[in-house]
């Protein structure tokens, strides 16, 4: 488990902001191509580094490489495929009407960059959360001061080398560590901050901005109901549901959350979740641990939480048609149901 309340490099975070906010015209006033440029050695470097990104995943996940691919790298390299083809479009001027009281003159939008943006990422699809928007924030001509979760220690690492690689300090900065660096960053007056997580550290960071005027891009997370009616297919319902909610061990913020049942359909839903599960990751629980295809909760206290959930539920008169055990360290996801 990763370390807690480091404290943070005031000094680093210091000196780094003000490289930044020096460097910053200068990298404003950069062209289409020669931000493309600084896209191109992203692509080049995720490209060919997919076994250590596979290996950083699976060290923090358990992430299966097919899985690593579909969900972290591949919306990554087409974030800066789609980046780099509609860039020079997205910088020009663009002319608009201007208002009755201002008929005789000209007028345009002009697209400019923020200036240094703070970028602050979620574990659960840590190289994903972290690239999407540092993509948006280089192509669109920005410094970046960029802070990974700790919870997933290994890939931030992995971001720190790959982006010290590439950039210089006073163009993208990578600073890991705990809450507390976190905190220490939203100190300092950004022009725009990048969060993705929970809704209570959101609110947190929404202070912070607010203090700075920083504008601010929120992804919190929601509830993601599933509604299965009399007319369903059950087979292909239940394949759809199990491969949503099992997705990175169910750590997603749009995995179905519930799922609310015709009754005339339910009974066979169940059965046939349990059936589609078997199938998937394995007929029985030692099989399932063994399987390749199967993430893992990311923390003990993540795990410990999810434990505390089933077993209340258990309590509480659910009944588990298929699962219900749990291994610390290789926990298992079990469909339960209210008795």
């Amino acid at each position: 488990m990763p370390p807690t309340n480091i404290a943070p490099d005031k000094e680093r975070i210091l000196r780094v902001f003000a490289a930044q906010r020096a460097k910053q015209p200068e990298v404003s006033a950069r062209n289409a191509a020669q931000r493309n440029l600084k896209l191109d050695l992203l692509l080049r470097w995720v490209d060919s580094h997919h076994a250590d990104i596979h290996a950083a995943l699976h060290a923090d996940l358990r992430k299966p490489p097919a899985e690593a691919d579909l969900t972290e790298i591949l919306p990554v390299t087409t974030e800066l495929k789609h980046a780099r083809r509609h860039l020079a479009r997205w910088m020009r001027a663009r002319r608009v009407a201007p208002t009755l009281a201002m008929v005789s003159a000209r007028a345009w939008v002009r697209p400019e960059p923020r200036g240094v943006v703070l970028i602050i990422t979620a574990w659960n699809f840590p190289f994903n959360l972290a690239l999407g928007p540092l993509v948006s924030a280089i192509a669109a001509g920005n410094c970046v001061c960029l802070k990974p979760s700790e919870i997933s220690p290994h890939t931030a690492r992995l971001l720190a080398r790959m982006l010290g690689e590439l950039f210089a300090e006073d163009e993208v900065a990578v600073f890991e560590g705990d809450h507390l660096t976190a905190e220490e960053l939203l100190r300092q007056p950004f022009d725009h901050i990048f969060f993705t997580g929970g809704t209570s550290k959101g609110k947190l960071v929404m202070r912070a901005a607010a203090e700075h005027l920083s504008s601010i891009t929120l992804e919190l997370g929601g509830k993601s109901p599933v509604i299965v009616d009399e007319s369903a297919d059950i087979v292909d319902a239940a394949q759809k549901l199990v491969w949503a909610k099992f997705l990175n061990a169910g750590q997603t913020c749009i995995a179905p959350d519930y799922v609310l049942a015709h009754i005339s359909v339910m009974g066979k839903l169940v059965w046939q979740l349990g059936e589609t599960i078997r199938e998937t990751y394995g007929a029985d629980p030692a099989a399932r641990r063994a399987s390749p295809d199967y993430a893992r909760i990311v923390s003990p206290a993540h795990f410990a939480r999810c434990e505390q959930l089933l077993m209340a539920s258990l309590r509480n008169g659910a009944r588990a048609p298929i699962g219900g055990q749990v291994g610390r360290g290789r926990p298992l996801h079990c469909a339960h149901r209210a008795g």
